[in-house]
């Protein structure tokens, strides 16, 4: 898949380089140029897929050209069984029509969990291949932060620093952005509000 930038100046980029500059040049967003359709036939055919099947099936396309389709299928379950257990996402009946769908059941108990222990394994691969080191500096006044330490957690190649407001997060959410003990994780908390 080619990526270009939302303000035009930053155009046909593989997935690597988009992921490895995160903003393009010009400031604006990376999107795809053009995305795949599906057929209610293939929409059908996922019904049945389990969440690491489902990602994979959706998200295959996004990499192409920088992982191949086999050692992507890996990422995907390396990503959700390793971090999520037996039950990656349950769902709760209110009635006949309606459900709520359970999303804590990642490491730091976060939707964000989803995207970013994806992501995480994600980096790690492409920096492997490229054999080359990233520092992520971020700042949260929440999950975000837990969730994206634990996503990097287990490269060698990803230094992250993340920075959150003093008093202004939860204790739990603290503790999990504080009590990570790898090497290259970095929690900072600040007096200073954002």
């Amino acid at each position: 898949m080619i990526y270009s930038s939302t303000r035009g100046s930053d155009i046909n980029l593989k997935f690597g380089d988009v992921l490895l500059n995160g903003l393009a040049k010009d400031g604006g967003l990376y999107v795809p140029n053009s995305l795949k359709s599906y057929s209610e036939e293939e929409l059908d055919s996922l019904r049945e897929l389990d969440y690491s099947s489902l990602a994979f099936e959706l998200t295959k396309d996004f990499v192409l050209g920088e992982i191949s389709v086999s050692e992507y299928k890996k990422i995907c379950i390396n990503s959700y069984k390793r971090s999520f257990g037996k039950e990656i996402i349950s769902f709760d009946k209110l009635d006949q029509h309606k459900y709520i769908a359970n999303l804590f059941n990642g490491p730091t108990y976060a939707f964000k969990d989803f995207a970013l222990q994806l992501l995480g394994n994600i980096y790690d691969y492409v920096l492997k291949k490229r054999k080359i080191k990233l520092t992520i500096l971020g700042a949260t006044s929440g999950d975000t932060g837990s969730a994206a330490i634990h996503g990097c957690a287990k490269s060698n190649n990803v230094k992250i620093f993340i920075l959150f407001p003093l008093n202004r997060v939860s204790e739990i959410q603290r503790k999990q952005m504080t009590t990570v003990t790898k090497k290259k994780r970095f929690q900072y908390s600040s007096e200073r509000k954002f």
